[in-house]
């Protein structure tokens, strides 16, 4: 799994699409993981386990990244290197019209 970058939504967008897309092999992980004889392993894969599989979670992790995917183009034109401060300005005004 890739790491939650904090501060590069772009970064961010593709993590959490990524764990949508990879939800169902990461709970099958974590059931192989229930059944090791490290107690400490196994205890923390039950509440990760727990945690994924929480209605709550699910529904609020799908309704990110569908956030996130309509944030994404502006969130690349923005973390573009050389970019004005006019288009930037620009960009977010056509953005929420």
């Amino acid at each position: 799994m890739k790491s939650l970058c904090k501060t590069r939504w772009v970064s961010r967008h593709d993590v959490i699409l990524l764990f949508c897309t990879e939800l169902t092999n990461i709970v099958m992980a974590l059931e192989i993981i229930v059944s090791w004889s490290d107690g400490e392993s196994s205890s923390k894969a039950i509440t990760l386990m727990h945690a994924v599989c929480c209605l709550d979670f699910i529904v609020t992790i799908f309704c990110l990244r569908d956030v996130l995917s309509v944030t994404l183009p502006i969130s690349k034109k923005l973390q573009q290197v050389h970019i004005e401060f006019v288009d930037a300005a620009n960009t977010v005004s056509d953005a929420t019209v």
